[in-house]
């Protein structure tokens, strides 16, 4: 057996600790049972070079600017150790590019031994998932196969052909029911499709399901086939099923509902996308009609809205589109619609324009732009939406504008599992149904 490598798993602060942090939990625990000596270091220059390896775990694209802070206080450029990067923020890293040497691309739970263990001794790796700062490409999206021996996965990716899915593939544990609930990463809330609802016996106390576009026709043009009637008839269910087998009460209304729980309420959780290309607001109705179409049969149900305004999520078909950053979904919290008892209110913790422009910029960027980049490090004061327009003025506006699909994608360097001339079909068919749309509406 090859020696044990002595590596580092650097924490930080601003939330980038392995607490809460899946798959850097997963990694490690991967490392570890292959005989790795791995310990969690606070991010400095002496640990980078007192180890043989260091890894850092990035779980969203805005905190690539929490790395890039700490990295330039700890002078992480002179480095002499190797810094392994990975998570689902790492979609472009080309932000922290003088502060890290490889990027692993996708899940690396079964091939992380054999990645390290080729970086320690080459400086290199035949991997096609790892990404060499110095070359920046070609790489692919590593599609790993389903967990036991961390944690019991019964499924990856999503079976509907959202956007999501072309940069990872749906997999389903063989001989299983097909279906989509997912208990293992939530706790008491499971997360399920709207389908699935109608087939509880049980009312849970709390669930999770994505709408993914305030209407089914932005629903459908984009890949996520889930029918309005599908979500009412969901609500339509659950009310009926009786009282909630956990409690809900972390959810607190105000007025008559100050404990849903002891109404036998069920809260869902419903994740959306907004600011799809081609949205308005006879769409952002739509989801308001949907919702109070339900006509309940006994019990409460609270929808809690969580919209995420959309980002053109590197190698797919939606990576050349355009962004749209008003009105700020910040601006949405807490708006309520009630109609006897079935209750919609929006989440508290809707993104500001200027996060969701930042986002973009980092996942787009093509050089170091260093005067973009001064300025994501270095906001100055104002709301959301004033810092958002001042990042326009200063080039911000050239991040966010619709590309042409036939030029090379924002991560040219970047592939998946579908190759990219069926990536630009579908991206072709799906501007070519928002045209339609324009004309029907001109």
């Amino acid at each position: 057996m090859s020696a044990p490598l002595r590596i580092h798993h650097l924490q930080f602060p601003w939330g980038m600790e392995r607490t809460d942090n899946i798959g850097a939990t997963v990694i490690v625990a991967a490392l570890t049972a292959h005989g790795h000596d791995v310990s969690e270091m606070p991010a400095s220059l002496y640990a980078v070079d007192n180890c043989d390896l260091a890894i850092v775990s990035i779980p969203s694209t805005y905190q690539m600017l929490d790395y890039l802070r700490v990295a330039r206080i700890e002078r992480l450029d002179r480095r002499s150790g190797i810094i392994l990067i990975g998570g689902f923020g790492v979609q472009n890293p080309m932000l922290i590019r003088e502060f890290f040497d490889f990027a692993y691309f996708g899940r690396a739970h079964d091939a992380i031994d054999g990645v390290a263990r080729e970086l320690v001794s080459e400086r290199a790796t035949s991997s096609p998932h790892v990404l060499s700062a110095e070359e920046f490409g070609p790489v692919t999206i590593d599609q790993a196969p389903l967990t036991d021996r961390y944690m019991r996965e019964e499924f990856t990716g999503c079976p509907l052909k959202c956007h999501y899915t072309y940069a990872r593939r749906y997999q389903q544990r063989p001989g299983r029911p097909r279906q989509y609930l997912q208990t293992l990463l939530s706790d008491s809330a499971p997360e399920v499709m709207w389908s699935e609802i109608r087939a509880m016996e049980r009312k849970p106390g709390r669930l999770r399901a994505a709408i993914d576009g305030f209407s089914e026709r932005l629903r459908f043009a984009y890949g996520k086939r889930i029918r309005d009637d599908e979500i009412t008839a969901a609500i339509e269910h659950l009310s009926g099923l009786g009282r909630a087998t956990s409690s809900v009460g972390q959810y607190r209304l105000d007025g008559d509902l100050d404990d849903v729980s002891d109404r036998g309420a069920c809260v869902v959780m419903a994740y959306n996308i907004g600011h799809f290309p081609g949205e308005t607001s006879d769409d952002w109705r739509a989801l308001d009609n949907a919702l109070l179409a339900a006509e309940p049969r006994g019990g409460h149900v609270v929808v809690i809205i969580h919209t995420t305004p959309f980002r053109p999520s590197l190698g797919t078909p939606m990576q050349w589109e355009g962004v749209t950053l008003w009105p700020e979904w910040s601006s949405m919290r807490e708006r309520e619609i009630r109609s006897g008892d079935i209750t919609a209110k929006y989440s508290y913790r809707l993104e500001g324009a200027h996060t969701h422009l930042t986002s973009v910029i980092i996942e787009r960027l093509r050089y170091h732009d260093e005067p973009i980049v001064g300025r994501l490090l270095s906001p100055g004061a104002g709301s959301s939406a004033i810092r958002a327009e001042r990042l326009l003025d200063a080039g911000g506006g050239d991040y966010v504008a619709e590309l042409d699909i036939g030029l090379d994608p924002p991560a040219p360097w970047l592939s998946s599992y579908i190759d990219i001339h069926r990536v630009r079909k579908i991206a072709r068919k799906m501007r070519r149904r928002r045209a339609a749309w324009s004309l029907r509406a001109g």
